[in-house]
């Protein structure tokens, strides 16, 4: 029945011997569960179907905290299965990056052409280009030994393909359509391989039509890619160690595959019984980045987008019980600054396109960028404060937050069997953390503050480094920002922060910045005159995304916008717009490197169950979201 020992987060990555066996220990660590098998079969309580020659026996256990590591991490499944090609692990010795002349210039201008120049048949296929000179990795074609010897589980190259009957592969966590997590059964920390196929197809193509046509290959890195990303990471993560945050990624190595990209023979598997991976465009090199991963799951998508799941249900409570109408909502409404009622109450709409268009940006950021005119605009953490104690309007929802088996029983409605058995156990724990004073709305106020804060302060610490995250005019003229939040992770309990930047792929420093546009007159050159421009784009591209300007979740956006105008989703959005005013609030004070007594401190972040049950409960009710 499986290694009973062992949480999923151990036995799932750890090499399947039958991927057939009878029983995957998943069943065995989640809570509250009393399983009857009867007639040899155990009850499908999670989508399979399990087995056993006892008659008819009840299995009852405490619930683990193993659960946690599929909110953060993620339990949408797939298989790995070695292949061709080599892995070398990263050391910053190995790193190179060329310096600025007429050489380095022309060969990272080079990936801002089609790849006709390798082969004919390669006419509009691209790869990504950076505005920077490129990153090499010295020796890359030399085989780790250590790691072989060590029988390490990244030694040999993986790819995700479909499961094959009786191959001994690794079961995997997907993320995304070209990344996987897995975790390593001996140090306990989880891989992120970036780059280990689309889906389970290899690397296929896909042709894109936007400002030029663009035909690209799918599901792996590049070398002006994968070696960028490992450098970035570990570069950002040095800087944001100095503020008790770290990257989300950390580096650890690259696999090369093989030309001939193939899933490895296995002795009495037919070769017809093998998946064929694609692997279109061979003699462009493929690369797959290696992290150690703190988390998966994303601030927008899972966490932002859970918060107002569950602010929605709160809104039916209230109008179910007719304790909110139009009439008293346009009181709740009356929080908000005059100029921004009737129909302005979004809170990305208070926010300015301004910057150093005639300024040198390090003068620019010298004293606080935000005047009293931007403050004046949004709805303060300390006025909202003070309404939730002496608003009787705002008060009905906030007691309404406080009926949390109510609550469970809407969310439970769109919940799995299994996030159902999570949901409850997180709800019973509030429960507990409810008699001791503790409050819903208040809590989630803290959360959203410290989200603010924590997003303000990496982003200033990556610009005061002369680090561009990933904004930039790209070839044809297209804007490119990897700058928005959901390339933020939400870090488990225990961590000094909340939130964890990543996708560094497309990172570039002032010093080695060239320009990629051939619209613009200084094409080819080092023009420290677009640097302001691209970093002021992406502070406010930043500010605006996370207050809600775009939508990272597209599933989310679409049930979002079926009753925009029921009078639950205008109860829903004036909350968090409430809630968006004071993170706001709180990114213009980090990011001006402001203190902000509003912000729980970093000690009490980690000691606060309550705060980490309420993200647990938006993890459980976006778990099924694809960021």
């Amino acid at each position: 029945m499986g290694d009973w020992g062992l949480g999923i987060g151990d036995w799932a990555q750890s090499p399947i011997p039958n991927p057939q066996s009878p029983i995957p220990n998943p069943l065995f660590y989640y809570n509250c569960l009393s399983i009857k098998i009867i007639k040899n079969k155990i009850i499908n309580y999670f989508g399979y179907n399990y087995f056993s020659e006892r008659k008819l026996f009840y299995i009852k256990y405490k619930m683990e905290d193993n659960y946690e590591e599929d909110l953060y991490f993620g339990d949408k499944y797939g298989y790995l299965y070695p292949c061709t090609g080599i892995f070398r692990s990263y050391k910053k010795e190995y790193i190179h990056q060329d310096e600025i002349n007429k050489e380095s210039i022309a060969e990272t201008l080079k990936y801002s052409e089609d790849f006709s120049f390798m082969k004919p048949e390669y006419k509009d296929h691209y790869v990504p280009v950076v505005p920077e000179t490129n990153i090499h990795f010295k020796n890359q074609d030399l085989k780790d030994e250590e790691n072989e010897k060590n029988d390490s589980i990244l030694g040999n190259p993986l790819i995700k393909a479909k499961e094959i009957k009786d191959y001994p592969g690794y079961k995997c966590i997907i993320s995304g359509h070209r990344s996987a997590l897995i975790k390593d059964p001996k140090k306990g920390i989880y891989y992120r391989l970036k780059g280990c196929g689309n889906d389970e197809l290899g690397f296929n193509i896909k042709k894109t039509e936007g400002v030029i046509v663009e035909i690209v290959t799918r599901g792996s890195q590049y070398d002006s890619t994968c070696f960028r990303e490992l450098f970035y990471s570990e570069k950002v993560d040095e800087n944001l160690k100095k503020l008790n945050i770290r990257c989300a990624n950390l580096p650890v190595g690259f696999w090369k595959y093989g030309k001939d990209l193939h899933i490895l023979p296995k002795e009495n598997i037919k070769e017809e019984e093998m998946p064929k991976l694609e692997n279109q465009m061979p003699e462009v090199d493929k690369y797959c980045g290696i992290f150690h991963t703190l988390g998966d799951k994303r601030l927008r998508t899972h966490l932002l987008c859970g918060f107002e799941n569950i602010l929605e249900l709160i809104s039916k409570l209230c109008i179910s019980k007719n304790l909110i109408n139009e009439e008293l909502l346009e009181e709740i409404k009356k929080i908000f600054p005059p100029k921004r009622l009737p129909n302005k109450i979004e809170t990305f709409k208070t926010i300015h396109f301004f910057g150093p268009f005639n300024i040198p940006f390090d003068e620019w950021v010298k004293k606080p960028v935000y005047e009293k005119k931007h403050y004046d605009e949004i709805v303060s953490c300390e006025q909202l404060k003070k309404e939730i104690n002496d608003n009787k309007n705002l008060k009905i929802f906030i007691e309404q937050a406080e009926n949390y088996d109510e609550i469970y029983n809407l969310l439970s409605e769109n919940l799995s069997e299994k996030h159902k058995l999570i949901a409850k156990n997180i709800i019973e724990k509030m429960k507990e953390e409810q008699k001791k004073g503790k409050k819903f709305f208040q809590t989630l106020l803290a959360i959203y503050i410290r989200i603010g804060y924590e997003v303000g302060k990496i982003k200033r610490c990556l610009q005061d480094a002369n680090i561009n995250w990933g904004s930039y005019i790209d070839r044809g003229s297209s804007y490119h920002c990897n700058a928005h939040s959901n390339n933020l992770v939400v870090l488990p309990q225990g961590n000094e922060s909340l939130l964890a930047p990543l996708d560094l792929d497309l990172a570039f420093s002032k010093d080695k910045m060239i320009i990629i546009n051939k619209d613009c007159p200084t094409y080819g050159q080092q023009d420290l005159s677009y640097w302001d421009n691209y970093i002021n784009a992406e502070f406010v591209d930043l500010s605006l995304n996370l207050c809600g300007a775009e939508d990272y979740n597209f599933e989310f956006e679409k049930n979002k916008n079926k009753n925009p105008d029921s009078l639950e989703a205008k109860v829903k959005n004036v909350i968090r717009f409430l809630l968006n005013d004071c993170m706001l609030e709180n990114y213009m004070k980090g990011y001006d490197k402001l203190n902000s007594k509003d912000v729980i401190s970093e000690q009490d972040l980690k000691a606060d169950n309550f705060l980490h049950d309420i993200i647990k409960l938006a993890l459980v009710s976006t778990a099924g979201d694809i960021a």
